[in-house]
């Protein structure tokens, strides 16, 4: 499940993004096609299953279909500055690699990480009115925060918004015993930090460098019941922690082995695809393991069985488009002429993403990937990627609650939006990659003192299916 703040009616829009393979250089590319192509020789790049792409001249791009270069798609047509709040119509520009900007209202400044117009926090100049703030020199930081430049002896608190006095002018980690001077760090609120010879550590309490004391010297663990002796880890400002006997695991907060229930009791094994019902084996600590059925092995971590072997999907940089929206009942949010103006401009986007091979997700990432994806309009949403156990598909899981707040788009647009959503890409190891963003919709409220006219609001279940096409890996 995915959780959002949208800022358009253009929701389907913002999902757009994803998925390229970077590719090596040989295979089909030896000898070089691209001359041939109307492409740039030498440029010949191979992403496997003996295709490839070339770089293409100004004036044209790769089409994969016929493997050359044709002219180029304009991104500003349709225009994609007609339903962004605040952007004049008319004014988009094509940046090129898929890229667009759009001009802005006074007091808006154009965001191209989130294709919007945001307040600008720079207009009017915020710095004038900040005691010992310099005039003029106001910074746009981007989600609404700024800086400022601040008079000789302040220094800029982007907590508060204010010049505070510099606890770093003069530096006073010289004065203070055992601490390095010049290595004075503002912390916000005037509190500082220094740097501390070696066997000192800093202590933000008292602002001195204090004994760093061995929390195990001599051992705790040795006097703590079903605390392995021996096994003391000094965290830290007098904090420690101990390995525990089996059945039991470490309590920081009351420095105690604290005993774990039977992780197989219910049955863990029955719900878990591949897996053997009535096999669960406790492994002490909380863990337990399943037998898996033939083909599959257990995944310690992301307690699953996965298929034998390495997954095949090569991970990379990719880019994806959304191809269309289907609603179940058909027009239970969006009107067909809600649905035509978002579409066309939906099908252009186009957002890049990394996705880690499947090696790496299973091996390294326990089958659960944080990914960051900056989506426009939404800015950057994690969600974990995983693979099932066949390795054919991956699945998009995040927070279970997303709430969307259209207001200010256009009249009528004054919006909140709660759901929750699922998404999964199918035979990942085949091209071109495509998938789903199925979203149920559980309500859509007026986003007072606005009325929420443009969309409808669904008295049953309501469900917005985007579909996604990956292309062909650049």
């Amino acid at each position: 499940m995915i959780r959002r703040r949208l800022r358009s009616v253009g929701f389907m829009v913002a999902v757009l993004g994803m998925l390229v393979i970077q590719c090596g250089d040989d295979g089909p590319c030896d000898p070089d096609p691209c001359a041939e192509r109307n492409a740039l020789p030498g440029t010949c790049q191979w992403y496997g299953i003996g295709d490839y792409w070339c770089d293409c001249m100004e004036g044209a791009e790769w089409k994969y279909g016929s493997n050359a270069c044709e002219g180029v798609v304009d991104r500003c047509v349709p225009d994609p500055c007609r339903i962004i709040a605040h952007a004049p119509a008319g004014t988009c520009v094509d940046e090129g690699d898929g890229d667009f900007s759009c001009d802005c209202d006074p007091g808006f400044v154009w965001n191209g990480g989130t294709n919007t117009c945001a307040v600008d926090p720079c207009d009017p100049d915020p710095c004038e009115g900040i005691g010992e703030a310099v005039a003029g020199t106001c910074v746009n930081e981007g989600d609404g925060d700024f800086s400022c430049d601040c008079d000789e002896g302040f220094v800029w608190n982007g907590g508060t918004n204010t010049c505070a006095v510099d606890p770093c002018d003069p530096d006073p980690c010289e004065g203070i015993a055992e601490a390095v001077a010049g290595t004075c760090v503002f912390e916000g609120g005037g509190d500082f930090s220094c740097d501390c010879d070696p066997g000192f550590e800093w202590d933000d309490d008292v602002n001195a460098c204090a004994v760093a004391i061995d929390a195990c010297d001599p051992d705790p663990c040795e006097g703590i019941a079903e605390a392995v002796a021996g096994t003391c880890v000094d965290e830290g400002f007098g904090d420690f922690s101990c390995d525990c006997n089996l059945g039991f695991l470490w309590n920081g907060g009351t420095n105690t082995c604290a005993e774990v229930g039977d992780p197989c009791d219910p049955d863990p094994c029955e719900g878990i695809a591949e897996a053997v019902a009535g096999t669960c084996d406790d492994l002490g600590g909380g863990d337990f393991e399943c037998d898996c059925d033939l083909g599959f092995a257990w995944r310690d971590g992301s307690n699953t069985c996965l298929k034998e072997g390495v997954p095949e999907f090569p991970g990379g940089s990719y880019e994806m488009r959304a191809t269309d929206i289907e609603q179940d009942p058909g027009g239970c949010l969006l009107s067909p002429a809600a649905v035509n103006l978002v579409r066309p401009i939906m099908r252009q986007i186009v957002i890049p993403v990394f996705i880690a091979s499947g090696e790496v997700i299973v091996n390294v990432f326990g089958n659960a990937y944080p990914l960051d994806i900056n989506l426009p309009v939404f800015g950057t949403v994690t969600v974990d990627i995983s693979l099932d156990g066949t390795y054919e598909n991956m699945l998009m899981d995040g927070p279970d609650v997303y709430v969307a707040d259209t207001s200010g788009l256009v009249p009528g647009a004054d919006c909140v939006i709660t759901g929750s959503a699922d998404g999964i890409f199918t035979d990942i190891n085949d091209e071109p990659l495509t998938g789903s963003l199925t979203i149920d919709i559980d309500r859509v409220q007026d986003s007072p003192p606005g009325v929420c006219t443009l969309l409808k609001k669904p008295t049953e279940r309501c469900a917005i299916t985007v579909n996604l096409n990956a292309g062909s890996p650049l």
